[in-house]
This record gives C-alpha cells, sequence and structure tokens, in this order.
C-alpha cells in the first residue's frame, strides 16, 4: 500500500540542502522550494528517512 507523505525540511549549510533536494527529488514531486510529494510504500519511505539522515546528521 502506497501513503503520500509531505517532506518539508528548512537547511541553512547549502551543502546539505543540495543533497537533501537531490534525494528528495528521485522520491517525489517538487512542489516548492524544500517541499515535496512522495507517494511511498513501506520500504521506501525506511530508505528515503535513511539517506535523509545520513546526509543531515554528517
Amino acid at each position: 500500500m502506497r501513503t503520500t507523505y509531505l517532506v518539508c525540511y528548512d537547511i541553512s549549510n547549502d551543502k546539505r540542502l543540495r543533497k537533501v533536494f537531490k534525494t528528495c527529488r528521485n522520491y517525489g514531486d517538487h512542489l516548492q522550494y524544500s517541499v515535496f510529494e512522495c507517494d511511498l510504500n513501506g520500504s521506501e519511505i525506511v530508505k528515503l528517512e535513511h539517506e535523509l539522515n545520513e546526509i543531515i546528521n554528517s
């Protein structure tokens, strides 16, 4: 089953901002600056969360 997620972020570091943007672009539709609509199944949301945590916490 797929669920729609709204992914929003506010990142001041330009390098991390670009990486998060590129990652989110792979999973959903870009709605506005730093806002994505992602239609994901259970494994995809886990993968997205993991990828974003790796970027944000690096």
